[in-house]
């Protein structure tokens, strides 16, 4: 399962040019500058970027500078399809997939607050 989501992540990575400072945070990624991926895809994804909610859901769902967290990792992919963004439908199918009932509720209560505080 982990495989399709990194291969995801490279193919909407190589695909998306619509922002440079996106471009410039997967370059840093690649480069193992997780910090900085992080932040600038926080700052994206605060703004309601799906390509960068869509990545904050991997991260979290890999363990990639940050601590593993499948309901981090579903509260992203379902912040990011809804916004259109259809990748992360397919990713949040997956992380579903390994979810306890716990994490949902989790996820659900991440969700909720987010969009209360980025409104």
């Amino acid at each position: 399962m982990k495989q399709i989501l990194t291969h995801v992540f490279l193919c909407l990575v190589l695909a998306t040019s619509a922002c440079s400072h996106f471009d410039e945070s997967v370059a840093a990624y690649e480069d193992g500058d997780y910090a900085t991926a992080l932040w600038e895809w926080r700052r994206l994804a605060r703004a309601g970027y799906g390509p960068a909610l869509n990545n904050l859901g991997v991260v979290y769902y890999e363990g990639t500078g940050v601590p593993q967290d499948p309901a981090q990792a579903y509260q992203w992919f379902s912040l990011a399809a809804s916004q259109g963004y259809r990748h992360a439908l397919e990713n949040r199918h997956v992380v579903a997939g390994t979810m306890t009932s716990a994490q949902f509720a989790e996820a659900r209560r991440l969700t909720r607050e987010w969009w209360m505080l980025n409104r």
